[in-house]
């Protein structure tokens, strides 16, 4: 009995040593891929983008058409609301009712409505209401957005 309580007692200690030394080479490499963000950030190169998870892909002519817009402050969180949910996720399209998104947004219901009808106008967003949530999307043609403020083409100078 006492040999294969020593066995059993064996086998507990190499499994609790295996798990300690597992735990430290995660955390080795844990350190080491921080390490390799850390010189990339002040190297200014994004030669290890694969280390970053949890990203939005955006394609250039979103980033140009977001350069141009005029966002009030309600209307960029309900924005971004809308892309974690939708292009964070690879999704083309989110289902999610306006108090999920005014919960997100910490905003009134309201607020939360109207900015939405805003981004509606602005030909921004796309919607399709149902019963319970709607089917929200970004338009992704971002030359047909409507900026209220300066329908500048890009090179033109502001005239004062």
């Amino acid at each position: 009995m006492s040999a294969s309580k020593s066995k059993t007692e064996l086998r507990k200690t190499n499994f609790s040593i295996n798990m300690i030394v597992k735990s430290w080479k995660v955390e080795f490499h844990e350190k080491k891929i921080q390490k390799q963000i850390k010189a990339n950030l002040y190297n200014n190169t994004t030669d290890d983008i694969k280390y970053y998870t949890g990203y939005c892909r955006i394609p250039n002519t979103m980033m140009n058409g977001l350069i141009s817009i005029n966002f009030s402050a309600r209307e960029s969180r309900v924005f971004w609301t809308i892309i974690s949910r939708t292009w964070s996720w690879r999704k083309p399209a989110y289902y999610i009712s306006y108090r999920e998104i005014a919960n997100e947004c910490a905003m009134d219901l309201h607020d939360t409505h109207t900015s939405i009808q805003h981004l509606i106008d602005k030909n921004i967003i796309i919607s399709e209401p149902s019963k319970r949530k709607t089917n929200f999307a970004i338009n992704q043609h971002a030359d047909s957005w409507q900026n209220e403020v300066n329908r500048l083409k890009i090179g033109q100078k502001f005239r004062h």
